[in-house]
C-alpha cells in the first residue's frame, strides 16, 4: 500500500501543478457591481474531483489506510482543495480517519472553482441532530 500512496500523493500534485485556471464567467451588466457575487450565483458545479482532474476510487476507503496514510493524504486534499480557492474547515480535534472520511466524501461534492477564494465548506447544514461532526463542533447543541 505504501506504493499505492506514494504514487496518489504523485498525482495529486501534478494535478495540482496542472490545474486549468478557473473558467470565466460572463459578469451580466446588472451584476457588475459585485462581480465576485456574480461569479458565485453563476458559475458551473461540478465535482471537486472533476475539477482536480481525480476520480473517488482512487482513495482508498479508510479502513485500508493507516492513520499517518490518511493524515498524509488529507494534507494533500486540502492543498487541492486550496487551489480550487475552496477554504475547508473542520474542527482542530477531529480524529484522523473522520478527517480523511469528510475529505473523501467532499471530492464528490459539487462545487464552484472560482476565480478568486471565498467558497467555504464547514460540513455544517445547521442542524444538529443528524451532524456527523457533532461531537468535535463547539457550535452544537448537546444534547
Amino acid at each position: 500500500m505504501e506504493k499505492y500512496i506514494r504514487q496518489l500523493i504523485e498525482e495529486i500534485e501534478d494535478r495540482i501543478r496542472l490545474m486549468s485556471p478557473p473558467p470565466a464567467v460572463p459578469i451580466p451588466p446588472e451584476m457588475e457591481d459585485c462581480p465576485e457575487v456574480a461569479e458565485y450565483e453563476l458559475a458551473e458545479n461540478r465535482p471537486a474531483a472533476e475539477w482536480i482532474g481525480l476520480n473517488i476510487m482512487q482513495f482508498p476507503a479508510s479502513d485500508l489506510l493507516n492513520p499517518e496514510q490518511m493524515k498524509l493524504i488529507s494534507r494533500f486534499l486540502l492543498i487541492a482543495f486550496r487551489k480550487l480557492n475552496i477554504e475547508v474547515d473542520l474542527p482542530k480535534m477531529i480524529p484522523v480517519e473522520d478527517k480523511y472520511k469528510l475529505l473523501r466524501e467532499l471530492l464528490q461534492e459539487p462545487v464552484p472553482y472560482l476565480s478568486v477564494p471565498g467558497f467555504h465548506f464547514d460540513f455544517c447544514s445547521g442542524v444538529c441532530d443528524d451532524c456527523r461532526i457533532r461531537k468535535f463542533c463547539r457550535n452544537a447543541v448537546h444534547k
